[in-house]
């Protein structure tokens, strides 16, 4: 695992690991039920970044078309964001 980081934004709990071969995002919502996406490499097409007024959001899109954004710290996005881009070069 290359990085793992977890972070609170409103009242939800976000986690992003950052495998060679992999991400794994986990989403616990206000009731603590998890959900988890595992984006394979290959299947990532493009990583967005948008600085966003409170929070910046990066967007994960796929190959077949799914996308999956999210809000993040800026702390945490100057690390993250790099990161998960390297895995689209």
């Amino acid at each position: 695992m290359r990085l793992s980081v977890t972070w609170t934004s409103g009242d939800a709990q976000h986690g992003m690991q950052v495998h060679d071969d992999r991400l794994v995002y986990v989403l616990r919502d206000t009731a603590g039920r998890p959900t988890t996406r595992e984006i394979a490499a290959d299947s990532l097409a493009t990583v967005d970044y948008a600085p966003g007024t409170d929070q910046p959001v990066i967007t994960l899109a796929e190959h077949d078309g799914t996308r999956t954004s999210f809000p993040c710290p800026r702390k945490i996005a100057r690390v993250l964001y790099p990161a998960i881009k390297w895995m689209t070069v």
